[in-house]
This record gives structure tokens, sequence and C-alpha cells, in this order.
């Protein structure tokens, strides 16, 4: 029973997560956006090795979002790599 319950709950979990290929463009754009400021703000705490890694990590965001203001594709593995050094980086 408790087997059944915590599949169940992990199906869920998986289904509410949106992946990145789920979004729209212009969904896509804000949370970058987004992410892009709080690495910024980031930036302005750091000092160090850490501060550079940083600067790579938001000049690799901003990349992706001037490619998909222009209108260009992204390949999602690069978006998925980049939010995933955001988060666990």
């Amino acid at each position: 029973m408790k087997t059944k319950l915590i599949s169940i709950a992990l199906g869920v979990g998986l289904l509410a997560a949106a992946p990145v290929w789920a979004e729209s463009n212009a969904q896509l754009i804000a949370r970058m956006e987004k992410l892009a400021a709080d690495c910024q703000w980031k930036l302005t705490t750091a000092s160090g090795g850490p501060k550079g890694k940083l600067t790579l990590h938001h000049r690799q965001m901003e990349n992706i979002i001037d490619q998909l203001k222009a209108g260009k594709s992204v390949d999602a593995k690069t978006i998925d790599a980049v939010l995933h050094d955001h988060y666990y980086g």
C-alpha cells in the first residue's frame, strides 16, 4: 500500500514539473530573465573563484535569452545544462 502511494506521489510530482520543451518561447524567456536577474544579484555579492564561475554562467544565460528573443532555435540540452548549473551549480 505504501509503495503504491509513493509511486502515485512521484508520478504526480513528475507531471507537475514543467519541462523546458513544454514551455512557450515567451514563458521560457521570462523564466530565463528571472534566473539571469537572480544570477546578476549573486554576482554583486560574490568574490574570487565563485564570481568567475557566476560571470560565465550569467553570460551563457544572456546568450540563450538573446537567441530566443531573436527567434533563433536553441538546443534544449543547452538550456537544460544552464538551468541545471543554475540550480545545482
